[in-house]
Formats: structure tokens, C-alpha cells, sequence
């Protein structure tokens, strides 16, 4: 597989990979620009991503504090100069991996396409406003679909750990140099010891920019409760959530406290919940319409607002009441019953409105700052995790995502 570096610089954005991420939880991909360099001037002078202020801020390194950076020298001979009119973008082999630094944070990602405009993509509003609001000129975009984190806030690991691992094939195969380089970005590096960092159904951008903290309990929550199977079908929302929630919790286990205000907790399973379940009707919708194409215009009443099933397949979800009035519609019960089997019925018309019915009866006190007695929280935990239920029985959450891959496998059958 093939490995590329970046620079990026915090000076356009103080929050760059932040923006970038919140993209990538939300829509599963997110564009990266390489912004062209106003620092190329000369094939004789070094071309750099960064403002000499940034660069020369890294000299503050106490390992070596007499080292000063000449941003503008090339004491090679053997390095070819660059031609950016001859860049050939085809010698992109997709996926790869793409390490982004400051020099200070280092991460990867895995790069699903390259394009120089984002316009012609199907999903073209994948990259953070700031690109357009700086009206930054963009000559490469990278597609990401995944990103891992490997180092915060240590500029001697960044140096000494994974850039001294790199090697420069197009500039005589030397050790990747961080002062006097004349390097042009995307640059091209080999690893002196290869490793690929992501890993098959894994979504790695989960952990990007979280606590150990958070690390610990997600990983916790999979091993003991949740699944492997649970994290590659799961939002990437959803397991947050369970997450924070289970960290709410172990908080106030920590206090020793008999109550405790839990409303978070509560709110998070219940937003979680809502999440999933629309994406489970949107699916259903959508199968449903095949055999009845009439079925979007169908009206139905919920807390005296008159919606229409078509409203499911906007761009946000509705309360979890919605899901509820929908599947009781007699017309929605009636195509159910003739179009799936015996487990996902039950799941829809049964297993489904329990639950939300008890998320609701949770979560409507805990909305309105209302104190949730520990004991009620830890029963609506378990329900939702599957802690401590009858054999047989399973938690709200692996029930639904179940429940969703039956529906998939069922409108794949039918292909």
C-alpha cells in the first residue's frame, strides 16, 4: 500500500483535524485539501507548507536547542527538482495512507479517492466551510474514509519515533529531514518497518481526539457487552453515546453516591436509540414504497402534528414517538405482515414500540431537569445494553441493530 505525507497548518484553522472529523462521523467520509503553497518560488529554493513561524516554533526542542532552520537551503545534489505542471495524479493507488502533521500531532488516514474538484463528486459538501470561507485554493482533494490518531501534543515522538521511520523515494531514498528540506507535499514515503493502521470493519476515527479515558470505556463496553459485530454495524453516534453514557456512570459508581443525576446518561441512550431507529424505518420505508408507491403520502397523527411517512427521509430524525404512530398505521401494519417473516414482524410491531415506550417514560423526566434515581437509570441501562436479562432476551440496542440487518439481508434476497 502506498504512503503520502502532509503538513498541515494550523494557521488556516486552529481546529483542522477537528473539522475534519465531525464531518467524517457524520456523513462516513470527508474531503482533505491540500492547499497550494504560496511558498513556492524557485525549483532552487525549499517548498514548504508552513508559515516560518510555525516552523521555527518546533526549535524549541530541548534535545537539541542550538538547532536553527534555514528554510530556504538545499545542501543536496541528488534530489531532482519539482514540476508541478508534470504532477501526475495517476500515481495514486487508492486506498492508502495519508499521514497529516503539524509537527506536533501526527495522524493517518485512509484515502478512498483523489480528485481536484470536489463538484463532480456525488456528495460534494464533504469538506469543512473554512476551505470556502478563506476561499483557499485547493489543488488536491483527498477523500478520506478513516483516521487514526497517533500521537497528541509531542513533537519528539512526531520527529523521533515516526518521521525518522520514513523514508523519501523521490529524494534519494534518505530519511525523512525536517529542517532543510526541499520536499513538495504530497510527498511520497515508504516505511523502513511497514505497518497498515486500519484495520477491516473497524471505524478507527472514533478514537481521534478522545481521552484514554474514553478509549478504555468504549473498548470495555465491546469486549464485555456489545461485540465486535455490534461496532461495524452501530452508528458511529450511536457508540459514542454509549460510551459517554457508561462513563457517566462509572463516574457517579466512583462517588458512592445512592443518587445521583443521571439525566445525561438518559438523554444519550435515548438520542442514540432515536438515531438507529430511523435509520431502521427510513430502510423500511424505502422497501415498503417498491410494493406501494402511495405509501409516502400516507398521513398520520403524533402529539396533534400531522406528518407524512415521506417526512422520515429528511435530513433529520424525528422523536421517538414517530417511529410509533408509523407502525401502527393499519396500511404500514398490512404491508409489514405480507412482506417480511415472523422475527422482524415481532421486532416492528412488539419489540420496537416496548422499547421506546420505556426510553420515553425515562427520558421525558431527565429532559426537564428533573433528578433520574440511580436505581431507575441502572434498570433502563441494563435494558439497553442487555445487562442481566432472562437467556433468550436481548438488549434494546443489539435487538434493533439486529433487527436492521434483517431488513437488509431480507431486501438483498429480493435483488
Amino acid at each position: 500500500m502506498q504512503n503520502y505525507l502532509i503538513l498541515y497548518n494550523p494557521y488556516y484553522d486552529q481546529s483542522v483535524i477537528q473539522k475534519h472529523l465531525e464531518i467524517l462521523k457524520s456523513e462516513g467520509k470527508v474531503a482533505f485539501g491540500k492547499v497550494c503553497s504560496k511558498l513556492r518560488l524557485t525549483q532552487s529554493e525549499v517548498i514548504v507548507d508552513f508559515a516560518p513561524s510555525v516552523i521555527a516554533s518546533k526549535q524549541s526542542d530541548q534535545s537539541n536547542p542550538a538547532v536553527k532552520i534555514d528554510c530556504h537551503a538545499n545542501t543536496r545534489n541528488d534530489i531532482p527538482p519539482f514540476d508541478a505542471l508534470s504532477f501526475d495524479f495517476a500515481r495514486f493507488v487508492c486506498p492508502f495512507q495519508l499521514f497529516l502533521t503539524d509537527y506536533e500531532n501526527l495522524f493517518v488516514a485512509k484515502v478512498e479517492k483523489v480528485c481536484t474538484d470536489l463538484s463532480k463528486l456525488q456528495d460534494s459538501n464533504i469538506a469543512p466551510k473554512y476551505y470556502a470561507e478563506k476561499n483557499l485554493d485547493i489543488e488536491t482533494w483527498f477523500i478520506i474514509e478513516d483516521l487514526r490518531e497517533l500521537v497528541q501534543g509531542d513533537f519528539v515522538k512526531v520527529r523521533d519515533v515516526y518521521l525518522a521511520n520514513f523514508t523519501t523515494p523521490d529524494f534519494g531514498n534518505h530519511t525523512f529531514s525536517i529542517y532543510g528540506n526541499p520536499y513538495t507535499y504530497p510527498l511520497e514515503i515508504h516505511q523502513k518497518k511497514p505497518e497498515f493502521y486500519f484495520s477491516q470493519g473497524t471505524k478507527h476515527y472514533i478514537d481521534a481526539l478522545q481521552s484514554e479515558e474514553f478509549i478504555t470505556t468504549k473498548q470495555r463496553l465491546i469486549d464485555m457487552c456489545l461485540g465486535a459485530d455490534f461496532e461495524r454495524a452501530a452508528l458511529t453516534s450511536t457508540l459514542e453515546k454509549l460510551t459517554k453514557a457508561e462513563m457517566i456512570f462509572e463516574k457517579h459508581r466512583a462517588l458512592k453516591a445512592d443518587i445521583n443525576d443521571l439525566s445525561n446518561a438518559m438523554t444519550d441512550y435515548a438520542s442514540a436509540f432515536e438515531w438507529e431507529a430511523w435509520e431502521l424505518c427510513k430502510t423500511l420505508v424505502r422497501d415498503l414504497s417498491k410494493q406501494d408507491k402511495e405509501i409516502i403520502n400516507i398521513a398520520y397523527d403524533t402529539r396533534g402534528q400531522a406528518l407524512f411517512v415521506k417526512d422520515l427521509l429528511g435530513v433529520k430524525p424525528h422523536n421517538l414517538g414517530n417511529f410509533v404512530s408509523l407502525l401502527r398505521n393499519e396500511r404500514i401494519k398490512e404491508l409489514i405482515k405480507s412482506r417480511y417473516n415472523a422475527p422482524l414482524r415481532f421486532y416492528l410491531h412488539t419489540m420496537l414500540p416496548k422499547h421506546i415506550g420505556i426510553l420515553q417514560q425515562e427520558r421525558n423526566p431527565s429532559a426537564h431537569n428533573k433528578q433520574a434515581f440511580i436505581q431507575e437509570a441502572l434498570e433502563v441501562r441494563a435494558l439497553m445494553l442487555g445487562i442481566g436479562l432472562r437467556l433468550g432476551e436481548s438488549g434494546a440496542f443489539s435487538s434493533l441493530l439486529e433487527a436492521k440487518n434483517m431488513l437488509k439481508n431480507t431486501i438483498k434476497t429480493r435483488i
